[in-house]
């Protein structure tokens, strides 16, 4: 009896592993067909719709929006792969973006690093210089909406498009045939096989032309941890563990935008309304600079004093928090020259919520605008910029507006062009 009990478990377990096995081949040939017949409904909707894209696939053109490279009001990169340098009477900034799409594209995730310094030479983070911002930027960009034609007006370049992405599909369905690569898609139900056979198509459209005309609209959030530095005539004097005390101040910011694209046959604009909190200090203030303040020693201590010698602050409360908005618009809009050549607007207001400072800061604007220069790289979408523009800047209300004008030039170059 005991000699029967083994060989019949040994052939109990056999049968087991084998049916187990069967129920995995069938599930695998389930996964396969489901995928297959996934591919060819979306393929139907390329073919009934005579179409280069479907809806769906929009979203992947998402972001060639940032491939060229434009500059912010604050000479940062908008968004993209870039880099960027800016330079006026007062200043000279560097900035350098780089971001990740999601895997549908409905998102985009950015880092930036940017430095500006107030300095008369190329050295732009020198411990005497006046004012540097040494700034780290973590940010996300959110599709809400893309549009555009679907077709490339040419019938035969989209019966050919149909036939290449028809082979692409086949390509795909021959290495699902093979059951490790099938196991490693983690293909479970409708859900996951629909967002797989769509990032599959995706791929393959996000290398096309977007057709003679493509919008986006689109959220953006961003949050900056930055690092403020100052240089006050008459610190010299002042004992180098004092300065080092009160020389740099954590400066973090916050700032959403609604953006808008849109690109046409003859036009490529660009627009956004954008705001923001900054907890900076009284030395963000307009009204003070290294040429009307210094730094003597009194009976009180060390106080910062202005050119006719007035107080402002004592230097040991130089670090005294002031949180203020800013709040403003920009439009940038290719028009000329085949999209080479354009014009860019932007306006904002600057102004306090909260002072805890003994200085003043008063509520200030800016606008300024000029001509854009589209230089175009590798394709109709990579293209580096080069900006001009001028106007006022951060001028009080009280002030003649167009005194002390500002002349800003700047060049913003995507990565993309130093790659292969």
């Amino acid at each position: 009896m005991k000699n029967l009990i083994i060989p019949t478990l040994v052939c109990g377990l056999l049968s087991a592993s084998m049916v187990a096995q069967e129920k995995q081949d069938v599930t695998q040939q389930n996964l396969f067909v489901a995928v297959e017949k996934s591919f060819e409904l979306k393929l139907a909707q390329y073919e009934e719709s005579q179409s280069i894209f479907t809806d769906a696939s929009f979203a992947a053109q998402f972001p060639k929006v940032f491939q060229t490279s434009l500059l912010n009001p604050d000479a940062t990169v908008f968004g993209g792969k870039a880099a960027s340098y800016a330079i006026d009477k007062r200043s000279h900034a560097m900035s350098i973006n780089y971001n990740v799409p999601s895997k549908d594209s409905q998102w985009l995730f950015n880092v930036g690093f940017n430095l500006k310094g107030t300095t008369n030479g190329y050295a732009l983070y020198k411990r005497d210089t006046w004012y540097n911002v040494l700034n780290l930027s973590f940010g996300a960009d959110h599709v809400l909406k893309t549009w555009g034609s679907k077709g490339s007006g040419d019938t035969e370049k989209t019966v050919q498009t149909q036939k290449s992405r028809k082979a692409i599909v086949h390509q795909e369905l021959e290495k699902l045939k093979n059951q490790t690569y099938l196991a490693q898609q983690k293909l479970t139900d409708s859900t996951s096989i629909d967002t797989y056979t769509n990032a599959v198509l995706n791929s393959f459209d996000s290398k096309l032309p977007a057709g003679k005309m493509y919008g986006a609209m689109w959220l953006n959030l961003t949050a900056n941890a930055g690092l403020t530095t100052f240089g006050i005539a008459g610190t010299a004097n002042i004992d180098e563990t004092i300065q080092d005390k009160y020389k740099a101040m954590f400066r973090p910011s916050v700032t959403a935008s609604l953006n808008y694209f849109k690109r046409t046959a003859k036009v490529t604009k660009y627009a956004k309304i954008y705001g923001g909190f900054t907890w900076g200090n009284i030395f963000d203030s307009p009204i003070y600079s290294d040429m009307n303040m210094k730094v003597v020693s009194s009976t009180f201590g060390y106080q910062v004093l202005d050119a006719n010698n007035r107080r402002i602050t004592a230097y040991e409360d130089i670090k005294d928090k002031i949180t203020y908005i800013d709040a403003g618009i920009s439009y940038a809009n290719f028009f000329a020259c085949k999209q080479a050549l354009g014009l860019s607007l932007n306006a904002a207001a600057n102004f306090p919520v909260n002072n805890n400072s003994a200085g003043s800061y008063s509520p200030n604007y800016s606008v300024l605008a000029g001509p854009i220069i589209k230089m175009t790289g590798k394709n109709d979408w990579t293209a580096a910029t080069l900006s001009i523009t001028g106007g006022i800047e951060k001028r009080l209300y009280s002030q003649v507006a167009f005194n002390d004008a500002v002349l800003k030039i700047g060049l913003a170059v995507p990565l993309e062009l130093f790659t292969k």
